[in-house]
């Protein structure tokens, strides 16, 4: 099984410039636990996760701390046609629970652990032939 099987397109995004307040409420809207930081240009600069906002227990977040000071920078992506195995071993490796999916180096998804939870309860969806995130000209 391959990571277009699994993740969910497109990932949701925020700036780095944007309040940890901001995040947590777009989290929290959104019922997600990711969030991957981009550029103005749509590059990637990293994730922000409910856990480096303290995760559940988190009592107070400050106002005017920006997302670009909590965020994890080190990001590992992997495509869209990366076995699902591989994104496994690299959740475990990396103590992790979500990756960016990356085509041509475009955002095109995320997969998360929940993303693998779920497949693994309802098995490989109909679709298990990758044909590229953008149509030819």
């Amino acid at each position: 099984m391959r990571v277009f099987q699994a993740m969910t397109s497109p990932a949701k995004t925020i700036s780095p410039k944007a309040t940890v307040v901001e995040a947590n409420d777009l989290m929290w809207r959104l019922r997600i636990h990711h969030l991957v930081v981009t550029s103005d240009q749509g590059a990637i600069l990293g994730v922000i996760t409910d856990t480096d906002l303290g995760g559940d227990g988190a009592q107070e977040i400050p106002d005017q701390q920006r997302v670009e000071e909590v965020m994890s920078r080190d990001v590992i992506t992997v495509e869209p046609t990366t076995d699902l195995k591989r994104v496994g071993a690299l959740f475990q490796e990396r103590h992790i629970h979500c990756l960016p999916v990356v085509e041509h180096g475009r955002l095109v998804g995320i997969i998360t652990s929940t993303d693998l939870q779920r497949i693994m309860k309802q098995g490989v969806p109909q679709h298990t032939a990758y044909h590229g995130s953008t149509r030819p000209s």
